[in-house]
């Protein structure tokens, strides 16, 4: 098997023991949940500064040893369009979720115990 589908057959086995568990409301399960969550934090930390400065690396990189100056234009046009697309994508998700009031669906039947007691009375409210 190579390892990019190991990898990916990890992140799925992972996500479902962590819905199984979060199903079952056992309280050693959860504990056990909550006791392995620094070490997932630590791995997600890790992660960040690794990936962050070798995509900005690897993106400065790129444009300084780009050659043609017009390339260099197409690149930064592109990925104008493309970050202005993205953008939009997620206002009109965000504004269909807000008139729909699919947020309150989504934090109680979804998330439920997982969102601090405070924060889902705030968004059952504004009904």
């Amino acid at each position: 098997m190579s390892e990019g589908t190991r990898v990916l057959v990890g992140l799925g086995v992972g996500l479902g023991a962590g819905l199984a568990i979060a199903a079952s409301n056992d309280p050693a399960l959860l504990r056990a949940a909550d006791w392995v969550t620094p070490i997932g934090t630590l791995w997600v930390n890790a992660i960040r500064m690794t990936v962050i400065p070798l995509v900005v690396s690897l993106v400065i990189t790129g444009v300084a040893s780009a050659s043609n100056v017009g390339a260099v234009g197409r690149i930064g046009r592109r990925t104008i369009v493309v970050f202005i697309a993205m953008l939009t994508g997620a206002v009109l998700t965000g504004v269909y979720v807000y008139k729909r009031n699919l947020w309150i669906t989504i934090t109680v039947h979804f998330l439920g115990d997982f969102i601090p007691n405070i924060i889902v009375p705030l968004f059952a409210a504004k009904q």
